[in-house]
């Protein structure tokens, strides 16, 4: 309960290097996540090569500003978004390590290919909060991200992922944050998000 507590989305990270030992203990998590039917429908692609990572950052700015633009309700011009990214908007989101959570679909195991891909993304969102809450009890800050979503097809070509039966859930950036995390309390108390019956 103290990790839960304590994990908070981190979007400054400093720029030292988690070690091999953190990195293979957070992956490890991410497969000891609940998966449905025991398919283990899930492919994970670890960025962390200078150059790699630099060109994902600069598509995570893109994809935000897909989002920020676009799809929010209360837009940002353009001119908005380029004024928050000279500012401090650039260093955002810049991460030692991204973990890029793809649904695999690859080996079909069920009769419905809805209902499969849609249980394939459950599975990977188990994994991607195992990863979350692995980094936090080692100190390490996380960020899930669902913009890639917006640009799925570059963040593809970007990370050599030609199969169309890899499907993108999310990308996750690790880090040691830059300053104290403090989670945010929730907006909505328990009582106003549940039922008992």
């Amino acid at each position: 309960m103290e990790v839960l507590r304590q994990r908070s989305s981190v979007r400054l990270f400093k720029e030292t290097q988690i070690d091999e030992s953190s990195r293979k203990l957070i992956l490890e998590a991410a497969i000891r996540a609940p998966t449905a039917g025991g398919a283990e429908a899930w492919h994970f692609v670890v960025v962390e090569s200078g150059e790699a990572r630099i060109r994902l950052h600069k598509l995570l700015l893109e994809a935000h500003r897909e989002y920020f633009t676009k799809l929010m309700k209360k837009a940002w011009s353009d001119e908005k978004f380029e004024s928050w990214v000279a500012g401090s908007g650039s260093e955002y989101y810049l991460a030692p390590l991204y973990v890029a959570v793809f649904a695999d679909l690859r080996e079909r195991v069920y009769n419905d290919p809805r209902i499969e891909e849609i249980w394939a993304h459950q599975s990977c969102a188990a994994a991607i909060e195992n990863m979350m809450l692995a980094a936090c009890g080692l100190g390490i800050g996380s960020c899930w991200f669902g913009v890639p979503l917006l640009l799925e097809g570059e963040l593809k070509r970007l990370l050599g992922v030609n199969d169309p039966e890899l499907r993108l859930s999310a990308v996750v950036g690790l880090g040691y944050p830059k300053s104290e995390v403090r989670p945010r309390p929730r907006r909505k108390g328990l009582d106003a998000v549940m039922k008992i019956i």
